[in-house]
């Protein structure tokens, strides 16, 4: 699955603001604007973006994450990169598919999450089914 938009309704913890610190095992990472994004696979990321949205997809970005069309034209054609704050607004409207797609040492952490994401949306569409033949 690649998108499910009931991640936002179901996340329970919020994103760092700038500023915070985040664990990361034996270091630490700012989540500030100028922090460094080691690992990005951008072609995973616009992989991701397409297949989430195939057509108008910088407007349908930017209606699910707020980052601007423009900025999301430019990544999709390789002239930029999401900055840290663009990253954490992806994650924060993707979940742990965008995670998985964008940076793919976190694949066999992420797994699970999607795994059981997509179980509980199963388990919706099961129930909405079972409501309407009754």
């Amino acid at each position: 699955m690649l998108f499910d938009p009931s991640w936002i309704r179901t996340r329970h913890a919020s994103l760092p603001h700038a500023g915070q610190q985040i664990s990361m095992g034996a270091s630490s990472m700012s989540a500030s604007k100028s922090c460094k994004v080691a690992n990005l696979d951008m072609e995973g990321v616009v992989r991701f973006l397409f297949a989430a949205f195939p057509r108008a997809t910088a407007q349908h970005t930017e209606a699910v994450t707020g980052v601007s069309s423009g900025t999301v034209e430019n990544w999709l054609r390789g002239r930029a990169k999401p900055s840290g704050d663009h990253l954490g607004a992806m994650v924060d409207a993707f979940g742990p598919a965008f995670v998985s797609a964008a940076f793919p040492s976190t694949r066999q952490w992420t797994a699970p999450l999607i795994a059981r994401s997509r179980l509980a949306e199963i388990a919706r569409e099961l129930s909405a089914l079972a409501e309407a033949a009754e």
